[in-house]
């Protein structure tokens, strides 16, 4: 059979030569189970696809998610999951506050006023 690359590409690239070179050698069943297999990725990355266009969407209407782009390494699914989680960071005293809260930095541990 060979070396395939652990890639969901390299597996959809190999699978049809792997059916034709065990032919005989692989029951119906487990063909057809890879068949499944490869119908089911298509599926999931037609719905990834979507689902990228959705978030794209409201990246573009939303000045938030705009902002934090503007962070190096900051794409559309961190910057929707930031607001998702943090909307407009109005609850937090301050930046180290909030940085702490997303793990950034180590929790702050206040004393006195």
């Amino acid at each position: 059979m060979g070396i395939i690359a652990q890639t969901p590409a390299a597996f959809k690239r190999a699978l049809p030569a792997i059916l034709a070179k065990c032919k005989g050698d692989m029951s119906s069943t487990f063909q057809a189970l890879l068949i499944e297999l490869l119908e089911q990725m298509r599926i999931l990355e037609e719905r990834i696809a979507r689902i990228n266009q959705w978030i794209a969407a409201f990246v573009k209407n939303s000045v938030l998610c705009q902002k934090i782009q503007v962070i190096g390494g900051v794409g559309p699914i961190t910057a929707t999951a930031t607001v998702a989680a943090v909307g407009e960071a109005k609850e937090f005293k301050n930046g180290c506050h909030l940085s702490a809260w997303l793990g950034l930095v180590p929790r702050q541990y206040f004393s006195g006023g």
